[in-house]
């Protein structure tokens, strides 16, 4: 599997010092199948998938963002978009701050939601990708171009209870944002994970996910 430096990694999320706890790029898993419920990444970290209302999510070798695979969603066809659970492994001291980054792109006739949870899929920023627009916890910060690339990064703080988000790439400049996380009293708690659901139409294309804890 192709990595990121976990030093390019902290960069980009503009940390010092933190540690990977889930890092995916779909590089060995299988093409046309859903990806590796344990990816070749940290330990315990783990992907699960939902398409029981319809739609797909399997690792795909067309136009991949990097490398030579990445993972698409497809759909959806019914009422809940294709879905994908990505756990990452435990947290070392749930008083550090926590954060999450990855590529997408977004086929101009679909819609995604990402949630950054922290415990049983508590959220604490809920990322909206829809109309051209960038939707962060129900405020519009900037826009995206569809079907070309842009990397998201965000970080949560349990000391001050707020997150930063930033969007690059295809989108407009100044993408960003701060400000108070969802669901404060339930944040810090052991685990963090991201739930990616595309909500209409079209595809979405995932890749070089990683999610890490500062200074373990």
């Amino acid at each position: 599997m192709k990595h990121i430096p976990l030093a390019l990694l902290c960069g980009a999320l503009a940390i010092t010092g933190c540690t990977g706890r889930f890092q995916d790029d779909f590089e060995v898993d299988t093409v046309g199948a859903a990806p590796d419920v344990a990816p070749d990444g940290m330990p315990d970290d783990q992907i699960f998938v939902n398409t029981f209302s319809g739609g797909s999510v399997v690792v795909t070798n067309s136009s991949p963002i990097a490398g030579a695979q990445s993972l698409e969603f497809g759909g959806p066809t019914g009422q809940f978009g294709p879905t994908a659970y990505m756990y990452a492994e435990e947290i070392a001291d749930t008083s550090e701050e926590v954060s999450a980054f990855w590529m997408g792109r977004l086929s101009d006739d679909a819609s995604v939601r990402i949630n950054f949870f922290t415990g049983h899929f508590t959220d604490i920023v809920v990322v909206l990708l829809e109309d051209g627009d960038i939707e962060v916890n129900g405020a519009v910060v900037g826009t995206y171009t569809p079907n070309q690339v842009h990397t998201i990064s965000m970080s949560a703080n349990p000391a001050t209870d707020r997150f930063s988000f930033a969007a690059a790439g295809a989108v407009s400049p100044g993408s960003s944002t701060s400000g108070p996380v969802s669901n404060p009293g339930s944040f810090p708690q052991s685990n963090i994970g991201l739930v990616v659901e595309l909500t209409s139409g079209g595809t979405y294309v995932m890749d070089t996910v990683r999610m890490s804890e500062d200074n373990p």
